[in-house]
């Protein structure tokens, strides 16, 4: 290996043996020396699950490129929040910032050169709390980093500092008044809202909506690349929360750019409305009766504008 990557990486994984091998294939070529993984134990009711999750564990412990490497075995099934939310509060324990991947989170090259560089320029900066991978909706700029409300976790990187500040478990009024509070926009503040009484009625087993709940409760920013760096292959039914190839057009594919070729600028404004284009291309497509709200919303103001410039 003739290269290194000194970054430390938190690779999460748990019953999935073909995309733990391909995930690792990539931290492997790309020389991850600091490596962390943390894998969850079978569930108690799935011969199958047991079979999948030692085939994943023999993967891990065969790992012997990585100069340092560090494991967190658990003996006993958390499920996806729990298990997920205490890895990274492991890692922390360990590092000061860095990346993090679930198994199903397929990086391009320039994902780990982008993390690194948004890491380094942003480190100070504690009005921003995380480094996205992924990209929704290519929007041309010449700004190697674009701000967003909204983080997306299928590879990104953090600090400790912002991390310690995580919360999993939030009431419903806690969580309601954020999001009334974060967003002036009434649809998106509507389609936050109901999917936060999802996630509290159904009891979701989940730690990512946390995460943004407290990123929105410090008014926070997330900055993301200019174009998408990691493809999510997780799509089917190993997968906790999408189950069905219904959700396939959110595995856009990781490509590689060229970082000097943009503009390194930390101070660029916040644009509200390539943000919602962002939300629009991450969330919108799921929900057919949001997706016609603002269809309906956006047509509504385009034509009272033009009755305006007419008038």
């Amino acid at each position: 290996m003739s290269h290194t990557f000194d970054t430390p990486v938190l690779l999460i994984v748990f019953n999935r043996p073909d995309l733990t091998q391909r995930v690792l294939t990539i931290l492997r070529e790309k020389g991850v020396n600091n490596l962390f993984i943390a894998f969850d134990a079978p569930r108690d009711n799935s011969q199958e699950e047991v079979i999948a999750c030692a085939a994943v564990q023999e993967m891990v412990y065969g790992v012997d490129w990585a100069t340092n490497i560090r494991i967190l075995a658990r003996q006993t099934n958390l499920g996806c929040g729990h298990s997920i939310s205490q890895a990274i509060d492991w890692f922390f324990t360990h590092v000061e910032e860095g990346i993090i991947l679930e198994d199903d989170c397929l990086p391009s090259s320039s994902f780990f050169s982008f993390s690194q560089r948004g890491l380094n320029d942003f480190r100070e900066d504690k009005s921003i709390w995380q480094i996205d991978g992924s990209n929704f909706y290519h929007s041309h700029t010449q700004n190697l980093y674009e701000y967003s409300s909204f983080p997306l976790i299928w590879g990104w990187a953090t600090w400790k500092d912002r991390w310690n500040a995580y919360r999993f478990n939030f009431t419903p009024q806690e969580a309601s008044n954020i999001i009334i509070n974060q967003f002036d926009d009434h649809l998106i503040k509507a389609f936050w809202l109901n999917r936060l009484k999802d996630f509290f009625s159904n009891g979701v087993d989940t730690w990512d909506y946390q995460w943004m709940l407290t990123i929105w409760k410090y008014n926070g920013k997330v900055v993301r690349p200019p174009v998408n760096l990691v493809q999510n292959d997780g799509f089917s039914s190993q997968s906790t929360h999408f189950e069905d190839d219904r959700y396939n057009y959110l595995s856009k594919t990781a490509v590689n750019f060229n970082l000097d070729k943009y503009l390194p600028n930390t101070m660029v404004e916040y644009d509200f409305k390539l943000d919602k284009l962002q939300f629009r291309g991450r969330f919108m497509k799921g929900s057919k009766l949001f997706s016609f709200l603002f269809f309906v919303n956006d047509n509504f103001i385009k034509t009272i504008r033009r009755a305006i410039r007419f008038n």
